[in-house]
């Protein structure tokens, strides 16, 4: 207010503004890949960073080997992270500078830059080595096909041949079978003696025998497979047989058989022989494993069968030719020799009677096959039974 009471009006005052320009620099990185690295020509090199200001970054550019600067404001992937894909394919090899700016909007700039490596692929080979690989592919190729075909039509002439055997053998089996069956009821109406049934038995036993060895022959089976079904079977006992090779093989037989296609394609003169493979190998067991428990010199009582002198020249083979049925008796006339458990021994010695009575009877060619799960059965039982009941010879260790 002045001296007479009038105020300044608000148009006597000015006003002024001052801009303060924005001299901070941007922030630009690049963080992959390091200054330095070694790439292959061809490699898709992903390069990326960072780039920040006080305002913003309004452009973004990059340049490679001192080229032309390319906008790639777009690749920002966050806030402030940048990723650019450099495709190489084509390049030459040689240093190349990798350089990216940052620009804000009040045109203040920053550069980062990296220096790389390109190198071209370094073959381990000359060039003529894939020329001489696919030369050396080719001729294998044309050979291995000539040898295909010769081996497949070796192989196709051979299962023919198979075939051809397999049948003029079943039809032999079925022309035995006859004379075998007219054999059977002749003995048995004339009420022959006991030599002359043993020796008809004998008889039967080898050419059953025979029979089963051509069949095993000319099928070939999966002895290993045959072999686990025995260990399987028997667990932690399968040393007991393990011990006695042709008893073993002759049961390890059996299941490879039955297990295979073997049996299914023959007729009952066939399944017959096979079915005995398993009685063999009950046999055969016993017999090996009651001869290692002979004192030497001794004298073994077969009853109505007579004696063998173990000082005889010949008693071995003439122990290789006992039959179950004899074997079971020389165990009962000789309990001394062979029986660690008397009492235990008679329920043994009535199993095997049975038996040696359904071996018979599946011999015979005029009787049905029993059930081969029967005989699988009755077969192992046997086995475990007699290691329990007979004496262990010196040599046999678990």
């Amino acid at each position: 207010m002045d001296g007479i009471g009038s105020g300044a009006s608000s148009d006597d005052y000015v006003w002024s503004f001052t801009t303060v320009p924005d001299t901070s620099l941007p922030a630009v990185n690049i963080i992959s890949p390091l200054s330095g690295t070694i790439f292959i020509v061809g490699d898709q090199i992903e390069v990326y960073g960072n780039a920040t200001d006080s305002d913003r970054i309004e452009r973004l550019e990059i340049s490679i080997r001192r080229g032309d600067w390319i906008d790639i404001t777009d690749s920002f992937v966050s806030v402030d992270n940048w990723s650019y894909n450099w495709d190489t394919e084509g390049l030459d090899e040689g240093l190349y500078t990798i350089e990216v700016k940052g620009t804000d909007p009040a045109k203040n700039e920053w550069t980062d830059q990296i220096v790389v490596e390109l190198k071209k692929p370094v073959s381990p080979y000359p060039f003529w080595i894939p020329i001489l690989l696919t030369i050396v592919i080719l001729i294998g190729a044309t050979i291995g096909y000539r040898y295909f075909r010769s081996t497949y039509a070796e192989r196709e002439r051979v299962t023919d041949q198979r075939r051809t055997d397999m049948e003029e053998m079943l039809r032999r089996i079925e022309e035995e079978q006859e004379s075998l069956v007219a054999r059977a009821e002749e003995i048995e109406e004339k009420e022959t003696d006991l030599d002359a049934k043993e020796d008809y038995l004998r008889d039967l036993d080898e050419k059953y025998a025979s029979l089963a060895a051509s069949l095993l022959e000319k099928e070939k089976i999966d002895l290993a497979l045959g072999e686990r079904m025995v260990e399987e079977e028997m667990g932690e006992d399968v040393y007991e047989i393990k011990r006695y090779e042709k008893a073993f093989t002759l049961l390890s037989e059996a299941e490879a058989s039955e297990a295979g296609e073997i049996t299914k394609k023959l007729p009952e003169s066939g399944k017959k022989a096979m079915l005995l493979v398993y009685f063999n190998a009950v046999e055969a067991f016993l017999r090996e494993r009651m001869q290692e428990m002979i004192p030497p010199g001794a004298t073994i009582l077969l009853g109505e069968k007579g004696h063998i002198n173990t000082r005889s020249r010949a008693w071995e083979e003439k122990w290789s030719m006992l039959s179950l049925g004899t074997l079971t008796h020389a165990i009962d006339h000789n309990k001394h020799f062979f029986v660690q458990d008397q009492e235990a021994w008679e329920e043994v010695k009535d199993f095997l009677r049975e038996t040696v009575e359904i071996r018979n009877l599946t011999a015979h060619p005029s009787e049905a096959n029993p059930d081969v799960s029967d005989v699988r059965k009755r077969v192992y039982s046997a086995i475990l039974s007699l290691s329990n009941v007979l004496r262990r010879p010196r040599e046999i260790k678990k």
